[in-house]
């Protein structure tokens, strides 16, 4: 897994997500989630991933619901009709809606971590 963090403003964070997101991303997966939590606002973009297993789709729900907790705002979108069938089955969309296609913004780099 390989994400990157964008702060185009002093509130909002988009995470882009790419690559598996499976059991042995889980940890590095949960820092990214808490670190984008931080926020009021946060978008995740997961047009870059091709996989998700039940691990790591937990650790999604968990994140979200934690930031969630804190007021934040959060909004899904990018997920490719693989990903985003995988992610309704296991009823990911009852937590969050998914979006086609996400918010157009100007961002500029804040942290990239892999």
């Amino acid at each position: 897994m390989y994400a990157s963090i964008e702060t185009p403003g002093p509130s909002v964070a988009v995470c882009h997500l790419q690559g598996s997101l499976d059991r042995d991303c889980s940890d590095h997966l949960r820092a990214v989630m808490l670190a984008c939590a931080a926020f009021s606002e946060v978008q995740i973009d997961l047009a870059g991933v091709v996989f998700v297993d039940f691990e790591a789709l937990g650790v999604l729900v968990g994140g979200v619901r934690r930031a969630r907790e804190r007021a934040t705002r959060v909004t899904v979108f990018g997920a490719s009709k693989v990903i985003a069938r995988a992610l309704k089955a296991a009823g990911f969309d009852r937590v969050i809606p998914l979006h086609e296609e996400g918010p157009t913004i100007v961002c500029q780099p804040a942290l990239i971590a892999s």
